[in-house]
């Protein structure tokens, strides 16, 4: 299905012919209303920014009548009503303003969004993130928490400390930049301090480490490295751009996974212990940077177009 008819269905700008057409191919296929789901999701995400960033040059909350943008997709739950209500939306009292509520955002596949928070702050989160937060914070802790990595650029308040839950540690700061690199699954979390200070703490609140800037903090296995950032470039995945600087095979697959939602299959292992190094954009595709990489490492690679995976041999 074309994107660009999916996104004006979305938006609610389309005829009654697009709209029984679409949603007759919703319901063919699972992978169809996921399809669906990951543009609708994005939608919101950069309604959400919008409105924030609105709010917040006006200094009054927003009145936000969400029928206009809502009718097509209560039309959708009426088919697929438990799909549809695992999402979090906002939709029967379409004139009252927003409620102080917490919400989860989950970045799709091959994607990355900018949230601008209530207190100025500005926060990238990268393929396949969970974060959660509330809408305006109301307590004397800005806090929130992420599934996945973020880049964050912290609007300095010094009563109100800001709080990353992350993997079962916690980040605490005032104003800063940092990114914090945990998915579930994975055996390191990593915190990599750009900017101003930040400290981790344990689950229970204990300090464990304060960063300098230019420091980062890789926790493997409840052991604490502290180490200098040797490439800031990493971080350029908010712009699109993929960076690797003697990074390990196994890694760069895991990179791979999340940003072009395909799957990888190692037959040889010996593969997994290159370390390589190479810088692309995310638009160059998954194909452009395997070849890339096979001309300093000794590898071949099939792609299984049915089965959206990739065998390294």
């Amino acid at each position: 299905m074309d994107k660009i008819r999916l996104i004006n269905y979305i938006k609610g700008d389309c005829t009654e012919k697009d709209k029984i057409e679409i949603m007759s191919w919703i319901q063919e296929d699972p992978k169809h209303m996921k399809e669906f789901m990951a543009l609708r999701k994005l939608h919101d995400i950069s309604l959400w920014h919008d409105y924030a960033q609105n709010d917040k040059e006006k200094g009054k909350v927003r009145k936000v009548n969400f029928r206009k943008m809502g009718l097509e997709l209560l039309k959708v739950a009426a088919v697929l009503l438990i799909a549809f209500l695992t999402f979090q939306y906002v939709l029967p009292e379409f004139k009252k303003p927003v409620a102080i509520v917490p919400h989860e955002m989950v970045i799709p596949s091959g994607q990355h969004a900018e949230v601008k928070l209530s207190d100025g702050s500005t926060v990238w989160l990268n393929s396949e993130t969970k974060f959660k937060f509330e809408e305006t914070f109301t307590s004397d802790v800005r806090r929130v928490s992420i599934d996945g990595e973020g880049y964050f650029d912290i609007a300095k308040d010094t009563k109100r400390p800001f709080i990353v839950d992350v993997n079962g540690y916690q980040v605490k700061v005032h104003g800063t930049q940092f990114n914090v690199h945990g998915y579930t699954g994975d055996q390191t979390l990593r915190v990599s301090l750009l900017e101003g200070s930040v400290e981790l703490l344990s689950a229970k609140g204990n300090s464990l480490v304060r960063l300098r800037p230019n420091e980062e903090a890789i926790v493997k296995d409840e052991t604490i490295n502290i180490r200098k950032i040797q490439d800031t470039e990493r971080f350029l995945w908010r712009e699109g751009i993929l960076n690797f600087e003697k990074e390990s095979f196994a890694e760069i697959i895991k990179t791979l996974e999340r940003k072009y939602n395909v799957r990888f299959h190692v037959e040889n292992p010996k593969v997994l212990e290159y370390e390589c190094t190479g810088k692309f954009r995310q638009n160059d595709g998954v194909h452009h940077i395997l070849k890339v990489l096979q001309l300093s490492h000794s590898f071949n690679y099939k792609y299984d177009n049915k089965q959206n995976l990739i065998t390294i041999q």
